[in-house]
């Protein structure tokens, strides 16, 4: 179960990062302000791909570095 949360996670932020850059490059006809902010939406839907990835990363058993070691 743990699995499935975190690759719909994985997902959801993957596919609003592109989304966004979608919305963000393609072209304008008109000069109507977007009514939704893309470049915040680009930064959440990264950060939730890294935060489920390193999440999916430790379920399956891979040690992630302790904070603040060297080696």
């Amino acid at each position: 179960m743990e699995q499935i949360i975190g690759f719909i996670a994985l997902l959801f932020g993957i596919g609003l990062a592109a989304g966004m850059v979608w919305l963000q490059n393609r072209p304008k006809t008109d000069f109507k302000v977007s009514l939704i902010p893309h470049t915040p939406l680009l930064f959440v839907g990264a950060l939730i791909a890294i935060v489920a990835t390193a999440y999916l990363l430790s379920v399956y058993g891979i040690d992630l570095p302790e904070r603040g070691s060297r080696f």
